[in-house]
């Protein structure tokens, strides 16, 4: 029997702004990857994009590897055919997420002088 498990109904996918995902997870069949993600018009769209200088910029944005989404901060490049990624990146877990905010929060007060 195949895990279900539905996908933005907690409340971090929910303070995100992910949209509420009427589909379960239903498993590691091709068709059903292809399936989640036609559902998710989310996956892969910027979140931010932060100019780093005329040929580089930081992209966050959140993207899914076998039905498991991520959150994805990439360096992407400018090139002759456009903006491509680059190797220069991180992919944050959901289950990392809320450490994260917690610690780039604590860092932008400890810069804004307001704690340490």
């Amino acid at each position: 029997m195949t895990k279900q498990r539905k996908i933005g109904a907690d409340p971090l996918s929910q303070e995100l702004g992910l949209p509420p995902d009427s589909q379960p997870y239903s498993g590691g069949t091709e068709q059903a990857a292809r399936a989640e993600r036609d559902a998710k018009p989310w996956a892969g769209t910027p979140l931010l994009k932060v100019q780093r200088g005329e040929l580089e910029e930081l992209r966050i944005s959140i993207d899914e590897f076998k039905g498991f989404p991520f959150i994805n901060l990439r360096i992407w490049a400018k090139g002759d055919d456009g903006w491509v990624p680059t190797k220069k990146g991180a992919t944050i877990r959901r289950r990392e997420l809320q450490e994260v905010i917690t610690a780039l929060s604590r860092a932008e007060a400890t810069l804004n002088g307001e704690g340490g």
